[in-house]
């Protein structure tokens, strides 16, 4: 018998050959995005390949090469109608894990060439539901363990006799499938972890926790010592050298210009500058001499450059070509010197802005913004600002929102865009407009139609969209760091909360790295997403750091009427 156990390994199931396959009851396992159903599919034991193509010496095939080829060559080795019942099969062990089911998955070959499979599934102690119909359901309906055993046959997966699990009942497949399906929000804990995963609603009165962000970066550093300079000096060069950079150079365009000439490298590429304080900047150009220059005129205390010529071979096309894939390459050195702690002075592309906000800071003090980031829900209700935007300026969007409200679910997508405000966005009205911008049926040829679109500066931050079929689905972005806190279980733990939301890494420069998106498909999962504590927690920090960063930029598309109706406000004159 082939033993091959999985492990979780920076965000990927990775097989680990030293373990004992051995997994202990109550371990929380995260499958994100389908991971461990791809690790599943991968490493199907070759003894259970009788009659498939040749696997040679391997001792695993991946039926995926199979699952999804167009090859007409592949198709009369394999045949399909084993393939794909083989897949929903393994795909039942990754369902059942993420829904908090204990799992076991055996692939057996007998001495006279039976080919069997297995699966043992041992329900959750305990239950959290994310509507009231699956409640309802659970009050009539008991889970009971499972075991059940496909044989091969020449050209199907039978589904055998019984095996005897821990109970006298013996469902069959389909009970097993609807057993799992009912309950795709449950799940197995300890008991000291289960406030935590079960989580806290604003529905029930909960609030939204202090920022569990190690610092405040947009507050006034005090000069640093001549030990953290010393420190931060090695920081720096620790890390410019395990990404390729130079020694460090004179700060000046003419010595940068000779540095790459003499080296025949072209003059584009990357560079960091080192400023007196410790901190740093990380850039790309065309021409790195000729950038260093307009940085001299904004900043007046860089003491050293460090530069990397971008010599790929492969970048012969356009020069729009070139800068993207320098766009691109900066994006993760900018990336990879947050990870490591380095302090950089960069807007785009940062999880945090250093040092002060030149556009928020007029609008709101930095210790006002203190304030709101320990306590969000506290201080959005007690601000007793009243809208200030003139509704008359902008009757193009009143036409769209009286569109708006003619359509039956107007009131629950007004009811999500006031949480969404209440409870993620600083100071919604003294903020309104300077800072954000909601949208109103947005004229886009996009797929699903827009219906709504808050914008913080360049980002959109949460969207509610319609689909082809009428469905409303919509994203919020999220901070990593304030969503999964402690890591693995507090991803299990939102995976189990929602499991019908799918999270993806967010791309947009303003957010930096550490930052998700969260797609619900439904307004229900919307209104769940909004109503969990943890997630306005992680969004709101977002719309902070973002805010921070610059003015709306959105400002055209605004709605006030929609920001009126959202909170129940008279209509501004």
């Amino acid at each position: 018998m082939l033993v091959t156990t999985f492990v979780l390994d920076g965000g990927n199931w990775v097989v680990d050959n030293d373990a004992t396959g051995i997994v202990e009851a109550g371990t929380l396992i995260v499958d994100r995005e389908n991971a461990m159903f791809d690790a599943l599919c991968s490493h199907v034991p070759s003894y259970m390949s009788s009659g498939w193509p040749d696997t040679g010496h391997r001792r695993t095939i991946d039926i995926r090469e199979y699952l999804d080829s167009d090859d007409e060559a592949h198709s009369k080795q394999f045949d399909l109608n084993v393939l794909y019942p083989l897949a929903e099969i393994l795909s039942i062990v990754s369902s059942a894990a993420r829904s908090g089911w204990q799992t076991a998955l055996d692939h057996n070959l007998s001495v006279v060439g039976e080919r069997s499979i297995l699966l043992t599934a041992t329900p959750p102690e305990k239950i959290d539901f994310d509507s009231k119909p699956t409640r309802e359901m659970a009050e009539s309906h008991q889970l009971a363990p499972h075991a059940l055993r496909w044989i091969r046959t020449i050209d199907a997966w039978t589904l055998g006799e019984p095996v005897e699990p821990h109970s006298t009942e013996q469902p069959n497949l389909r009970r097993a499938l609807d057993d799992i399906e009912l309950f795709p929000a449950s799940f197995a804990l300890t008991p000291d972890a289960a406030a935590a995963i079960t989580g806290r609603w604003h529905s029930s009165g909960s609030l939204s926790g202090p920022s569990v962000l190690p610092s405040r970066p947009f507050a006034h550093e005090p000069t640093p010592t001549a030990a953290e300079l010393q420190n931060r000096a090695q920081d720096i060069t620790q890390w410019a050298t395990e990404h390729g950079f130079s020694e460090p150079l004179l700060p000046q365009p003419t010595t940068v210009a000779a540095f790459l000439a003499d080296r025949a490298s072209g003059t584009a590429g990357y560079y960091v500058l080192e400023f007196a304080d410790g901190q740093c900047y990380i850039g790309e150009s065309v021409d790195i001499a000729s950038r260093l220059a307009q940085h001299r005129n904004r900043f007046r205390d860089i003491t050293t450059i460090r530069v990397r010529p971008e010599i790929d071979a492969a970048v012969q096309t356009s020069r729009l070509d070139h800068k993207r894939l320098l766009r691109l390459r900066e994006r993760q050195l900018i990336h990879h010197a947050q990870r490591s702690n380095l302090l950089a002075r960069n807007v785009n592309e940062m999880a945090t802005l250093i040092g002060d906000s030149r556009h928020l800071d007029d609008i709101i003090s930095e210790a006002q913004q203190r304030l709101w980031l320990d306590d969000p829900d506290t201080v959005n209700r007690a601000d007793s600002t009243t809208q200030r935007i003139d509704h008359s300026q902008f009757l193009g969007a009143a036409d769209n929102f009286r569109r708006f409200t003619s359509l039956p679910e107007s009131a629950e997508v007004l009811e999500l865009i006031g949480h969404y405000l209440t409870r993620c966005v600083p100071y919604p009205l003294q903020t309104e407009y300077q800072s954000w911008s909601v949208s109103c049926l947005p004229t886009t040829r996009s797929i699903p139609r827009r219906l709504s679109c808050v914008s913080i500066a360049m980002t959109e931050t949460f969207v509610v969209n319609m689909d082809a079929s009428g469905t409303i689905g919509g994203f919020i972005q999220v901070n990593d760091a304030e969503l999964f806190s402690v890591g693995p279980p507090s991803e299990l733990a939102f995976i189990r909360r929602h499991p019908h939301a799918t999270l993806h890494a967010a791309h947009y420069e303003e957010s930096g790295p550490g930052q998700s998106t969260i797609f619900a498909h439904s307004l229900a999962q919307l209104h769940r997403l909004l109503d969990d504590v943890a997630v306005t927690r992680a969004a709101a920090t977002t719309a902070l750091n973002i805010m921070r960063k610059g003015p709306s930029m959105h400002r055209r598309s605004h709605c006030p009427q929609l920001v009126a109706a959202a909170f129940e406000l008279p209509a501004a004159q």
